[in-house]
């Protein structure tokens, strides 16, 4: 009889695998309340006392053991330690990016030529081309990403001073 009731406590932690830890401690409490109902039915004198007495001392045993054995604090903790190494990886990953290549670069061209007593003053503005290759989130929009191939710089013209 022991040997049955060992059996069906290892394959009870070895079973459900899809149930949560909540239902785990509950079946294994059921198990252990159904174990100690059996031992305590086979007691010569008071059989249903014996095994209401050992089906409760069965089901506190199995509520202790599924605290223990199936403990959420832990499983919380490694979800935690996985999602802050993720977020660490995406900081790594977003430091690291390639800055932006500059392609081409050069002058804005004025409508009339600057005179030559302001040329010291003023400095034509200027233009540049970058090659990217990122990836953006829009700001409206959480699930919404852009990938950007090119930037273009325009520098107005500036006064020297």
């Amino acid at each position: 009889m022991k040997l049955i009731l060992s059996s069906l406590f290892f394959l009870s932690l070895t079973s459900c695998a899809s149930l949560s830890n909540r239902g785990k401690t509950l079946g294994l409490m059921a198990l252990g309340g159904a174990a100690g109902a059996i031992y305590g039915a086979q007691k010569e004198r008071h059989k249903e006392a014996h095994a209401l007495l050992y089906g409760g001392l069965g089901a506190a045993g199995g509520a202790a053991a599924g605290l223990l054995l199936f403990n959420p604090d832990q499983e919380l903790e490694s979800m935690k330690q996985k999602a802050k190494r993720l977020e660490d990886e995406l900081k790594t990953f977003k430091e690291n990016s390639a800055p932006p290549l500059l392609s081409a670069e050069g002058n804005t061209l004025l409508t009339a030529p600057v005179p030559d007593d302001l040329r010291a003053l003023v400095s034509p503005g200027k233009w540049r081309r970058y090659k990217l290759d990122q990836w953006v989130q829009d700001q409206s929009q959480q699930n919404v990403w852009f990938r950007q191939t090119e930037m273009f710089e325009v520098i107005p013209p500036q006064m020297n001073q």
